[in-house]
């Protein structure tokens, strides 16, 4: 009961006045939002809750307050407020799909749907609209494509459909629409008239465009095939009234099928049409037949004339081939056949050529029975003849089988001609003739080709010549052996092209090639004194060098015989000198070259024996010296793929600092192992930047987000670190090493 008391006594918030001004003005000051929401919804004056309404941010508060409020204007307001927060461009999504999911009303859904909101706000008011005229609006008016075309697929009314046909806002959509309109609509032109007349998007205005003049076309060309129809018939009908007139008669059936395929395919329905064609082909066929029996009797009369003509062509070859010792013999019944022929069917010009040949042969047949012997005794001549001929080609002696073969040539073509003249041509051996005829032929050909070639040859040589000789008269500096050799050159050449066959060409560059001569004579034997007085000033360098190396050889025994230890580094150095400076001076008078170089190795072969040992152990400290940069360049490649970046980095120090320990090595190997080792570093520092890069990247962002994150070490000084570790290009190269390679 005292409880009850203090709670009455308790001082009231403002909102819960019993004033409705003064709920009003003390709304200004509320902050709570479940306050603000049961006011909403629970306040007895409409201008609080309109006022709370306003300031309200729950949307399932908004939906019920939207749905039941008494006051229309405060369902309204709270309609709105939902609709505000469902089209909210910056909101997260979440809230703008709570906000739309609590409209219910169409309008208000179809004005969400074709607004700038989230995509599935979009999606869930287009979902639950299901009016024709609010997805009709949606599909034109939609602010986002996607949406217009959701909403034009679940489009059935053809009104609708055309509606947005003609005023949609999207190119896509519009056109979309056009489509399924004319699918219902089954190609009216008045329809597509109008949509070309009003339609807004020129995409939709230029298809319905092409569809009438697709439509327009298709008449125009169903017009044309019917006139084209009639035109064929007419054709068809003057065709087959000309048949009849024509005298070929494979042609006259061949053109009556084609014409009566033609005429059928015409479909044609026209009775008296059809009774004209069915006139005409009669008539034609029965042309055709008439034609057919002339042809067949003209036919066999031709064959019978054929038939005697064929007789006595064949009595005619007879004639003309009968050979041999009976000719008489094998005469006589040819003839009594030729008489007891019956005469020719209309005798005409062939059978006057057949008599007047066979009246030949039988004369040209009675002069080779009289003349049988002497072509025989001449063919054996000429055969033997054509024998002799064909073993020319395969004689040594070139010249006399050629003039065998003119002579041979000459007496072979009587023989022939006698044969000829006398009905017995010898073509097998006229042809065996030609053929050694065509061997002699080829040889000639190939002999006048070779020497022609040869001469060519000569001529380019000379003419080569000439512009070697010349460039060398022109060059600041030839050699004494280049001179030389052109000099034997040039001289080789002109005794070629003396013994050779004279030609205009030959002459010119043989000419040339002279004057050319003359002009590098002099300056040959001016290279020539030249070399003589090198070669002597060699001789006397050289000289010095064996004097040299002889005393260091007299010193080296005087030590071995006093157990002295020699200088073998500087002797190695002094045997390598002496060996580079003879190089230079290599060549002496020919009469003593042997003999100096023969000194000189001697001595130098001895120094180099003194200094074998030094040089073993030179290759011995050198070889294993490459075992340890090798084991280095071995970890560091190892290492190059560690993640552990502050041991490794370390251990890069160490064996940076362990290379430049390590001496010498082989000179074939130092640059590789030095660019694998340099290749390591570098490979590690790159991947250790890129990591940093990284956590650098992730720091920022972090930073950004008001998160701590430690401390970690400077990109620069990794970077500095990996530098300092691979600057040089080759590290081998800082340890210097001045005594002479082993040989």
């Amino acid at each position: 009961m005292g409880m009850g008391i203090l709670d009455r006594l308790k001082p009231q918030p403002r909102w819960k006045h019993a004033d409705p001004a003064v709920r009003l003005e003390a709304l200004r000051d509320l902050e709570d939002p479940i306050e603000l929401g049961s006011l909403a919804q629970t306040d007895p004056d409409a201008k609080v809750r309109k006022a709370c309404v306003a300031r309200t941010t729950d949307t399932a508060v908004l939906g019920r307050v939207a749905a039941i409020d008494v006051d229309p204007d405060t369902r309204d307001r709270a309609a709105d407020r939902l609709l505000a927060m469902a089209m909210a461009v910056d909101s997260d999504g979440t809230t703008g799909l709570a906000a739309a999911r609590a409209i219910t009303d169409a309008r208000r859904l179809s004005t969400v749907a074709k607004s700038d909101a989230v995509q599935s706000v979009r999606a869930d008011c287009l979902a639950r609209t299901t009016d024709e005229r609010a997805l009709g609006s949606i599909a034109r008016h939609a602010k986002h494509e996607s949406t217009a075309l959701q909403a034009l697929g679940r489009l059935t009314d053809s009104k609708e459909l055309l509606e947005v046909a003609l005023n949609s806002d999207h190119k896509d959509v519009a056109l979309g629409a056009f489509e399924r309109v004319m699918a219902n609509s089954s190609g009216d032109v008045n329809l597509l008239r109008s949509i070309e007349s009003r339609g807004q998007q020129r995409t939709v205005t230029k298809r319905a465009r092409t569809l009438i003049q697709e439509i327009d076309d298709a008449e125009a060309a169903r017009v044309a095939a019917e006139e084209e129809r009639r035109r064929q018939q007419a054709a068809i009908l003057d065709a087959v009234g000309r048949l009849p007139d024509l005298t070929d008669i494979e042609r006259a059936q061949s053109e009556l099928a084609r014409l009566s395929d033609a005429w059928h395919g015409l479909e044609i329905v026209d009775d008296a049409a059809s009774t004209r064609f069915e006139q005409g082909a009669t008539a034609v066929r029965e042309s055709i037949a008439q034609r057919r029996r002339d042809a067949e009797e003209a036919a066999e009369q031709t064959r019978l004339r054929a038939e005697a003509l064929a007789t006595r062509e064949a009595l005619c070859v007879r004639v003309e081939t009968v050979d041999g010792d009976d000719v008489i013999e094998q005469l006589v019944p040819i003839e009594e056949e030729w008489r007891s022929l019956t005469p020719l069917v209309g005798d005409g010009p062939e059978a006057d050529r057949l008599a007047e040949r066979f009246a030949k042969a039988v004369a040209a047949c009675r002069k080779r029975h009289e003349l049988g012997t002497v072509l025989a005794e001449t063919r054996v001549k000429l055969e033997a003849l054509v024998v002799e001929a064909e073993g020319l080609p395969s004689q040594e002696d070139a010249a006399a089988a050629a003039a065998r073969w003119h002579a041979l040539s000459r007496e072979t073509r009587g023989l022939a001609a006698i044969l000829t003249d006398g009905t017995r041509p010898a073509a097998d051996l006229t042809d065996r003739l030609t053929t050694v005829g065509e061997a002699f032929a080829v040889r000639d050909a190939a002999q006048r080709e070779a020497a022609q070639r040869a001469q060519q040859d000569l001529v380019a040589r000379v003419q080569r010549l000439v512009e070697r000789a010349k460039r060398a008269t022109e060059a600041d500096a030839v050699t004494l052996r280049e001179g030389e050799r052109l000099m034997r050159d040039i001289s080789t050449g002109l005794d070629e092209a003396a013994h050779a066959e004279t030609s205009k060409d030959l002459q010119e560059a043989a000419s040339r090639l002279r004057a050319q001569q003359v002009k590098v004579a002099p300056r040959v034997r001016e290279l020539r004194e030249m070399d003589e007085w090198r070669r002597f000033a060699n001789a006397q360098q050289q000289e010095q060098l064996i004097a040299m190396a002889e005393a260091i050889v007299g010193s080296l025994k005087s030590d071995m015989e006093t157990s002295k230890d020699s200088d073998l580094i500087a002797t190695a150095r002094a045997l390598r000198e002496m060996n580079a400076k003879w190089q230079e001076v290599a060549e002496a008078p020919r009469h003593s070259a042997q003999q100096l170089w023969e000194r000189f190795r001697a001595a130098t072969d001895f120094i180099r024996s003194r200094c074998e040992g030094y040089f073993a152990k030179l290759r011995e400290e050198r070889g294993s010296n490459l075992q340890k940069k090798t084991a280095l360049v071995e970890e560091s490649e190892a290492l190059a793929a560690s993640s552990e970046w502050a041991k490794a980095a370390a251990r890069f120090q160490v064996l940076q600092t362990e290379w430049q320990e390590v001496g010498p090595v082989p000179r074939d190997a130092a640059r590789d192992l030095a660019h694998r080792f340099r290749a390591a570093c570098n490979l590690f520092f790159s991947r250790r930047r890129e990591d940093l890069d990284a956590q650098e990247d992730l720091e920022r962002e972090h930073g950004a987000q008001g998160s701590f994150v430690p401390a970690r070490r400077s990109p620069g000084r990794v970077k500095r670190m990996g530098e300092r570790l691979c600057r040089d290009e080759a590290p081998a190269d800082r340890v210097e090493d001045d005594r002479p390679d082993p040989p």
